[in-house]
Parts: C-alpha cells; sequence; structure tokens
C-alpha cells in the first residue's frame, strides 16, 4: 500500500508531502539532504502517516519538523521514540503484508489503545499492561500485548531500541478457556426471531439460521450468486469499513437451496433486484451486533433465552440441527466451509437431550 506522506526536496531542504484538508501540502522540517538527515525525515513522515490515520495531527505541525538537524540529535532521536511511534513504524512494514480486514480490526484497536493509554513509553510496558487490563477484557489486553511483543521485536531488528519490554507479558495473561459450544434451542430460535420482527435486520438473522454462514459471507452474497437449485458463498463484506475480500478459508462453497431456504429466497428477492445487490441490507456491522446483543439480553431476562449467546452461535444452531437430523459430518463440513475436524470441535453442540439406555 503507498504511503500518504511522501518525502520531497526544494533547493536540497526535505519537505513532507501529503493531503491537508482536502489539498496538498508540503511542510518544510528543518533538514537538508542527507543520509542521517533521510531517515530522521522518513521517521517524521511516518510519525505524521500515523496521526493523519488516527486522527490526532498536530495542526501546529511542530511536532514533525526538527529544529535543529545537529548530529546529537540525529544519534539521540531512535532511542526516545514514544510506542506509539513505534507502532506507526511497524505498521508501515506491516501493511503490504497484512488484510485490509486486519489493518482495519486488529491494528486499529492497537492504535486506539496507544493513543488513550497515558503511559507512552516502550519502558513503560508494565503500566501499559495494568491499564489494558483495567480498561479491557483479559483476552483483549492479551491481544494487544501480542501485537506490541511483536513491534518491539521487530524495533529490535530495526536497530529502533535495544530491548524489548513487552516480552512475555502476553504469557502471563493465559487464554480464556474456550467457549463450548451453545446452540440455540428451537423455542430459543424463535423467540430471538420474533424480536426481530420488521427490523432490516430480520432477513439476515433468519438466513443465519437457516445456513450457517459467517456473518461477513452472508453480507457479501448477491443476487447473481443465487441459482434455483444452490447459491454460491464466494465473497465476504468483512470488517466496518465493508472490504469486500474472499470467504475465511479462501475457497468458494456451494450451499444446496431446501424448499425453506427457497422459499426464503424468493420472498426476499425484490422485484427491482440486480445480479450485483446484495442480499442483505446490513450496511453497519456494529449497529448489527448492537441490535443482536440488545434484544437477546433481553429475551434472557424475559426467560426466553437461557443465555446470552452471539450471532456466530447461529453457526452452532445450524450445525448441531444438521448432525442430529443425521447429516453427514463430511457434508455439514462442506456447507459450512471448514474440515469435518473443525466442526466437531468448535460446532457441534447438544440440542436434543437423551437418556442412557436401559439396558447397560
Amino acid at each position: 500500500m503507498r504511503s500518504k506522506v511522501g518525502i520531497t526536496s526544494s533547493h536540497g531542504a526535505l519537505q513532507l508531502r501529503f493531503l491537508w484538508e482536502g489539498k496538498r501540502k508540503y511542510l518544510s522540517i528543518g533538514l537538508r539532504e542527507g543520509k542521517d538527515s533521510q531517515e530522521l525525515a522518513q521517521l517524521k513522515a511516518q510519525l505524521l502517516e500515523h496521526d493523519l490515520a488516527c486522527d490526532c495531527v498536530d495542526k501546529s505541525f511542530n511536532r514533525y519538523r526538527v529544529s535543529s538537524p545537529q548530529k546529537k540529535e540525529l544519534e539521540n532521536v531512535l532511542p526516545t521514540l514514544t510506542l506509539a511511534e513505534l507502532w506507526a513504524r511497524y505498521l508501515v512494514f506491516k501493511t503490504p503484508q497484512v488484510s485490509p480486514t486486519t489493518l482495519d480490526g486488529q491494528y486499529k484497536t492497537v492504535s486506539n489503545h496507544l493513543k488513550s493509554c497515558p503511559s507512552k513509553k516502550p519502558e513503560q510496558a508494565i503500566a501499559v499492561r495494568d491499564w489494558l487490563l483495567s480498561q479491557y477484557t483479559r483476552d483483549s489486553s492479551r491481544r494487544t500485548l501480542v501485537q506490541l511483543n511483536a513491534c518491539c521485536k521487530w524495533a529490535i531488528q530495526s536497530q529502533l531500541i535495544k530491548h524489548n519490554p513487552f516480552a512475555g507479558l502476553a504469557e502471563e495473561l493465559r487464554k480464556s478457556p474456550p467457549t463450548s459450544c451453545r446452540p440455540f434451542a428451537p423455542d430459543e430460535t424463535q423467540a430471538i426471531l420474533g424480536s426481530f420482527e420488521g427490523s432490516v435486520y430480520h432477513p439476515i438473522v433468519r438466513f443465519l439460521f437457516l445456513t450457517g454462514t459467517r456473518t461477513g459471507e452472508a453480507r457479501g452474497i448477491r443476487w447473481r450468486h443465487v441459482r434455483e437449485e444452490h447459491l454460491r458463498i464466494y465473497e465476504a463484506l468483512s470488517g466496518f469499513r465493508n472490504h469486500s475480500t474472499d470467504t475465511k478459508t479462501h475457497k468458494a462453497r456451494n450451499l444446496p437451496c431446501n424448499g425453506q431456504l427457497h422459499q426464503f429466497l424468493q420472498d426476499l428477492r425484490p422485484a427491482t433486484a440486480k445480479p450485483d445487490d446484495l442480499l442483505f441490507n446490513v450496511p453497519n456491522l456494529r449497529a448489527f451486533q448492537a441490535g443482536w446483543q440488545q434484544r437477546v439480553i433481553r429475551l434472557v431476562s424475559q426467560g426466553l433465552v437461557a443465555e446470552y449467546r452471539s450471532q456466530y452461535h447461529t453457526r452452532h444452531t445450524f450445525a448441531t440441527n444438521c448432525l442430529e437430523a443425521g447429516v453427514p459430518i463430511q457434508q455439514v463440513a462442506e456447507w459450512l466451509g471448514d474440515s469435518p475436524e473443525t466442526v466437531l470441535k468448535h460446532y457441534a453442540g447438544v440440542i436434543n437431550r437423551y437418556l442412557p439406555p436401559e439396558n447397560l
């Protein structure tokens, strides 16, 4: 991905080139051309790029200038990098290597955490860890520490810092035990669908229960993917900026349309539908997730749902219903786009309750 901040030279003076309030801006940073000056200019460019991405630009632009390009300052600038500045440089390195969804999800979360964290220096790693734990869940804090550890490992290799203060901190926070598979019972499914009746999200909730597809994959289905006998799971709209990607396993698959699903799609399709139109109107993933959470928590308080579970448990419910109906595990795995081992380990639960046979 091309950098948003470039470095140029005007009569031997280095400048940062970037868009500001819709216009191209050239910022003189107080450096003349030279190898050492180029390295420092690159650092300032990456710092500005990070601040532009996080909407925290110093509007005086003094933060991105060098008051005196003396050798002593050039030698000392790297050891005094803040944690956010290290992370900004690491993002420049990682951006071409990861998906837009990862940048918009995991990496943007770390950027936001660093922006809010009162501890700004790499050597304050313990204080950063304690602040994360005071603000977020253990698993969320652990994921951020994993990323900061990777950032500091890279920074050592890049000769930006001498040691990694985040080494081992994530390992001290053990992962939470995996959530057991808890499919929705039929009466819970009906209660959830009833709570969405009349909502713009009702069709996609119904579809998730009918097919077990991942939410991003369901959001990415277009009418050209729908055939009389099957629908094609071909792409996904992932993240909160609706990035179009392929499926999680990078493989397209077909899902047969039984009578119930076929009728659902017929009723859903508007007369004016075009081949590239999306099936579901879910422009805001956060709003959908918030709507799900609000409704299901209310149903729990009313005694209509046993406990809160995210919309991802519609996938558990579909897999479990298929297995309890006698569908072979290999077939269920193909429909879900996973391996049989993954289906049994993560998605297969119990809905019907049995008693041990009497003749044991």
